[in-house]
């Protein structure tokens, strides 16, 4: 390893007799541009550049030089920020890829820079320097900042000699898919950093301040870094080559952290201060980013960072504060049209790199994404145990993956999460999924488009090497399209299991419908499960557009209960296709097929696809009603026409939420469906009336029994309470305020809100009769909550008291106390598990507590 001391010694010497080039903006030197005295300059000359801003993209081209400011020939650190080179968002600031045996770049500032293109001619790499295939490279008291590419946002070195760093300050700069400081890949078998003239590192975004592909060793020595004692977020490595498999490459050797991690949750908002502390709703941060570099992430303990209200822009015009979600750590929004992380048009909003995860996103909307290279909204890599859950990922454009790519997962869930209008000008509108054990449940897919010439585009959904259980289940495609000119390679949405894991893997598809989709030409659904299970159940195809098949299926599959209807364009409702001469065995039953079974193809021929006596050809009479279309009127055929003992592990639940095996058609015996929907007659209350007592309103109201979550009390059209299904036919509003009201009363079958009641109107008056005491209340903490929560209430006098847990369908999960108490606070931890002593799944809960003469109902959440 060379000397620097030495170094800078012997390029003295040696600048005796090479030549100098000098460069000023005003022409006073030499030249007025960098890139031209380079071009004109032999191996080792140097090129002396005098202050300014120069608004260029430096390439070495192959000259091995110094290219350094007047800080060289002067000593005076001011000639590093005075001194710029502007990338003006078009390429690295410089870079150095043309075989170059050693160069040196010292005393500048780099800004705006954006990568240089590699691998694919997709990908960027150094926004700040780019550097590859070339020999030893020396930077020295230079700072790097401002600038972003796909990987290592300030400082990229791929297939080099060495890397020497002396007295470089790298902060503030940014990427989506390795690192946002310094990222070193493949073959850089030096990296050094001077003890002596210490280099800073740090508040970079992206996951990190450095990271190493496939390096053996690299050992950090600095005065700042962003944290002192850095976990792998902050000092990311990887590997693709076996050899360097979950081996860490750090050493560390830090002077200072430039923030000191808490160990608690953190509060944004688009209103807030970085110079906050970020501990409460009245003192929070401004960027989501910021709170992710402060938060610590603690596997025992983990943490949230709370988004409120409003839109978040990670542009501010100089820095691009990109979100990089942390292992142990939740991202929860106000709601997923309520808090909306914006990229400004940039390349990426939302980045989750290699071994993170064990969190959740929820509750908030990503979009603004538009850059035609390698780029994508929410980017996730090499991660286990994610849950997205109320998410709305809308109006990215890309040439592929616009709106999300997660590669290589683990046990990822995705639950009510919106796709809408996301752009790909190639592949992969929507989203593509890669990786083991992953379910959409309650998922949208609206509006996403992907079209090619070149590719084979897919406008929604792209699954692939799926290894385990690919589960699409009570999902909505709608007003997706694209085209391809590759004949039928095109899709609405794909479902492929991992060729060499088929066997122990299987796709389930159940209870989702495919509306007004069009791909021409092309395939509405791909199944790609060979020797893997493939069940479909309960969907419902109706009024797509396209030239080829409505499913194309490659491998054994049992396909039940589903509707085929009113598509247009195509040549088969199910294509079974004879891949590489295998033949697959497909059964099909109770399902409503228009045209019947000339419109079923199978490669090897009929003797391979089982058809079933109960399969029908038959107007399914849909209505559109509640808000949502192509549901069963109550005339359809298909109403109890399913099979009567269906697949063992069918969802409990339809499309909606409501029993999916349901006795619809009134004749005493409970049975599935024919589609996605099953039909239910959603009775609403009747007969609602109301009592005052003091300030307190009694409402009573008749329904017929039937199986519901509960009911919606409104007072003055405002939402008041839901009253489990448990609590009866009636409800108490509690301290109502004095004045006129009026009430009514819905019910709620799972998704579905009935109609309303009639409307009681009341007069509250003021009394001083009121029997409610101030000291009655209810409340938990904390909430959401994982896995327990604290419930603490109060009681004004003596008496019995009852306090149980309710799930959102108004089943009493557990009782937590049934005795009586004395007057005064109460506080019972609640571990969330049921009656029996088990863990309880995710989801929305209610708590009632209940005495002689009051009660109380409130909602809370219990994330996973």
């Amino acid at each position: 390893m060379k000397n620097l001391i030495f170094l800078f010694f012997l390029t003295a010497v040696l600048s005796l007799s090479a030549t100098t080039l000098t460069v000023s903006l005003d022409g006073t030197q030499d030249y007025t541009v960098i890139q031209s005295a380079i071009n004109a300059s032999d191996d080792g000359d140097t090129v002396l550049v005098h202050p300014g801003t120069y608004y260029e993209n430096v390439i070495y081209n192959g000259h091995n030089i110094t290219l350094a400011s007047l800080e060289l020939t002067t000593g005076d650190p001011q000639y590093i920020h005075t001194t710029i080179i502007d990338g003006n968002h078009q390429n690295s600031c410089v870079r150095i890829c043309n075989d170059e045996e050693e160069v040196t770049l010292r005393g500048f500032t780099l800004i705006h820079g954006s990568g240089c293109p590699y691998y694919d001619g997709t990908i960027t790499g150094g926004g700040g320097i780019y550097a590859s295939f070339v020999g030893d490279v020396y930077l020295v008291n230079c700072q790097i900042k401002y600038n972003y590419a796909t990987g290592g946002g300030g400082i990229f070195f791929y297939i080099t000699e060495g890397a020497h760093f002396s007295g470089i300050s790298v902060h503030d700069n940014f990427s989506y898919e390795a690192n946002g400081g310094i990222a070193f890949a493949d073959e850089t078998n030096v990296i050094e950093f001077d003890a002596n003239n210490l280099c800073s590192v740090y508040n970079n975004f992206g996951a990190g301040d450095i990271y190493c592909m496939n390096i053996n060793e690299c050992n950090v020595v600095v005065d700042t870094f962003t944290v002192a004692q850095p976990k792998h977020y902050f000092a990311n490595y990887g590997w693709w080559r076996s050899a360097y498999e979950n081996h860490n490459p750090y050493t560390f050797d830090i002077q200072h952290g430039y923030i000191e991690q808490v160990n608690q949750d953190l509060y944004v908002s688009p209103d807030g201060d970085d110079n906050n502390d970020g501990l409460s709703e009245g003192s929070p941060l401004k960027n989501i980013a910021v709170a992710l570099n402060r938060i610590e992430s603690d596997s025992l303990n983990p943490k949230t960072v709370h988004l409120a209200e409003g839109t978040y822009n990670l542009w501010d015009g100089e820095r691009y504060f990109l979100v990089a979600p942390k292992q142990y750590v939740n991202i929860i929004g106000a709601g997923m049209e309520k808090s909306i992380i914006d990229a400004n048009g940039y390349c990426c909003a939302l980045t989750m790199l290699r071994e993170h995860g064990d969190n959740i996103l929820q509750d908030f909307c990503v979009q603004g994404v538009y850059a035609l290279s390698n780029s994508t909204a929410l980017y996730c890599s090499r991660s286990k145990n994610v849950q997205f859950l109320n998410l709305l990922i809308k109006d990215n454009t890309t040439d592929s993956h616009a709106g999300h790519y997660f590669v290589h997962g683990e046990n990822v869930l995705y639950k009510n999460v919106h796709f809408l209008n996301n752009t790909s000008t190639m592949c992969y509108g929507g989203m593509e999924y890669e990786g083991r054990d992953v379910t959409f449940d309650g998922c949208v897919f609206d509006g996403n488009y992907a079209g090619s010439d070149d590719f084979f585009p897919t406008a929604a959904l792209f699954c692939d090497y799926i290894e385990g259980d690919l589960i699409l289940r009570n999902s909505i495609f709608r007003n997706n399209s694209g085209y391809s000119t590759n004949g039928s390679y095109s899709y609405i949405a794909v479902l492929d299991l991992h060729p060499l894991h088929e066997d122990e893997s299987r796709i389930i598809v159940e209870n989702n419908l495919f509306y007004d989709n069009a791909m021409e030409p092309g395939t509405i659904l791909l199944v790609q499960n060979h020797t893997g299970e493939a069940h479909i159940s309960g969907n419902t195809f109706v009024n797509n557009a396209c030239t080829r098949k409505i499913i194309l299926q490659n491998g054994n599959a049992e396909m039940y209960n589903n509707v085929f209807w009113d598509n247009s364009g195509y040549y088969y409702n199910v294509y079974v296709e004879d891949w590489a001469g295998t033949n697959y065995n497909v059964i099909m039953d109770y399902n409503d097929i228009e045209y019947g079974q000339q419109y079923i193809y199978h490669d090897a021929g009929d003797e391979f696809l089982d058809w079933g006596e109960h399969n029908v050809d038959v107007d399914p009479m849909f209505v559109s009603q509640f808000g949502y279309d192509y549901m069963l009127s109550a005339d359809s055929p298909l109403i109890d026409q399913g099979q009567p003992e269906p697949w063992e592990e069918l969802h409990p639940y339809d499309l909606l939420g409501n029993e999916r095996i349901w006795d619809g058609d009134g004749d005493g015996i409970a049975r599935m469906d024919i589609g996605c929907y099953e039909y239910q007659y959603m009775a609403p209350p009747e007969e609602l009336a109301a009592t005052q007592s003091g300030q307190d309103v009694l409402l009573t109201w008749d329904h017929p029994v039937r199986s519901l979550n509960g009911w919606n009390i409104y007072r003055d059209s405002s939402f008041v309470a839901l009253s489990p299904a448990e609590n009866g036919t009636q409800y108490t509003d509690f301290g109502a305020p004095t004045g006129d009201h009026y009430y009514y009363v819905t019910a709620q079958y799972g998704n579905i809100e009935s109609t309303p009641t009639n409307t009681v109107s009341i007069n509250v008056l003021s009394t001083e009769d009121n029997v409610t005491s101030p000291t009655f209340f209810l409340s938990n903490h904390p909430n959401p909550f994982n896995p327990s929560t604290t419930i603490s209430y109060s009681i004004p006098s003596k008496t019995d008291v009852k306090l149980a847990i309710y799930n959102i369908r108004g089943q009493k999960v557990t009782t937590l106390v049934h005795e009586t108490q004395e007057a005064g606070p109460h506080l019972i931890t609640w571990q969330g598990i049921d009656h029996h002593g088990k863990p309880v799944s995710s989801g929305i809960y209610f708590y009632r507590l209940e005495t002689q003469d009051n009660q109380l109902v409130k909602k809370m959440m219990l994330l996973k």
